[in-house]
């Protein structure tokens, strides 16, 4: 129902009257009024833990309101919501709560998540200040492997998703994704210049297997990407500076130095619960008691950590909630 905190017009469709209305698509007649409330909802952008406000004019509604609006104006069918997204319809309590979560304060995330014994948070492995500092043989192995599995499983349901007849025309998907694998191994080893990127060379014709297949595409990215990997890997296991484990916590002004005795854990890696890169970061996965949890509470939520980020719950190892800083988004999980 949200994106980004914001309605807009390419997800939201409200129905009124057996009748579609899709921002994007159907112009507003200036004289219906339903019409002209269901325009004004989209402009609505979601903020703070009370309201919506009008980017054009700066009107600020009570989420309450906002509810109030639709029913008065029809929106409601037999107790649903009639707001087609990609999540579909939702009852109006479900909206509400929908709503909430978007704007989550920290103190109802530990509430929420009181049963929770771990959280997590991330930041770039060295700190974005000591390029190249060493990582050992197995952990950059571990890295390495993840991030592989993780692209391929991207891969495979790309290949999944192409219809019979596209797959058809195509070789089995593993013989296919090492079959790539190999070309762009073999074109990085080659050339004396690092190469065009293998994604962009094939979108040119450049490569084995010719332009026309988004699955294709993703394979060749995914085999560029791997190859970036590699190389800093190999600088970092062989690079003689050492930035010791739980250095990062040192740093900032000593803001994370409370978490250092409640450490459970820390792993490297391209890739965590809420997104993959081609730099690598260190997840600290700590304790969650009331001394952690009263460190967590001097941040308004999840979206207001900084430099260390990305807030994780976990219960029994099993993820809970996660949370996107940069990207401003965060899910729920423990229904799952």
């Amino acid at each position: 129902m949200f994106d980004g905190g914001k309605y807009t017009a390419g997800t939201v469709e409200l129905v009124k009257g057996g009748k579609v209305y899709n921002f994007e698509r159907d112009p507003f007649p200036e004289n219906d009024g339903s019409g002209l409330i269901c325009e004004k909802l989209a402009d609505y952008y979601l903020y703070e833990n009370d309201g919506v406000k009008d980017i054009e004019d700066g009107i600020t509604l009570k989420y309450n309101t906002a509810v109030d609006y639709l029913r008065e104006n029809g929106f409601i069918d037999d107790g649903l919501l009639t707001v087609k997204s990609i999540d579909g319809s939702a009852t109006v309590e479900e909206f509400k709560r929908a709503a909430d979560f978007e704007h989550i304060t920290m103190p109802e995330l530990l509430q929420k998540y009181a049963d929770c014994d771990e959280f997590s948070l991330t930041g770039l492995y060295d700190g974005g200040f000591r390029l190249n500092s060493h990582l050992d043989r197995e952990p950059a192995d571990a890295a390495y492997k993840k991030l592989h599995d993780d692209l391929y499983a991207t891969c495979r349901t790309q290949y999944d998703r192409l219809t019979e007849e596209e797959k058809g025309a195509l070789l089995d998907f593993d013989f296919l994704f090492n079959d790539i694998k190999e070309e762009v191994d073999a074109l990085y080893r080659k050339k004396r210049k690092r190469p065009l990127f293998p994604c962009d060379m094939y979108a040119e014709n450049k490569m084995k297997y010719k332009q026309g297949n988004s699955a294709l595409w993703h394979i060749y990215h995914t085999a560029g990407f791997l190859q970036e990997v590699k190389e800093d890997l190999s600088a970092r296991v062989a690079s003689t500076v050492v930035y010791p484990d739980l250095a990062l916590l040192d740093d900032c002004d000593s803001l994370y130095l409370p978490l250092k005795p409640y450490v459970n854990r820390t792993e490297a890696t391209y890739t965590w619960h809420c997104t993959t890169q081609n730099v690598l970061a260190k997840v600290f996965y700590f304790k969650l008691n009331d001394t952690t949890k009263n460190w967590l509470l001097q941040f308004k939520d999840d979206y207001a950590l900084s430099y260390l980020d990305d807030l994780a719950f976990y219960k029994g190892g099993k993820l809970q909630f996660s949370s996107c800083t940069h990207e401003g988004f965060h899910t729920d999980l423990s229904d799952k």
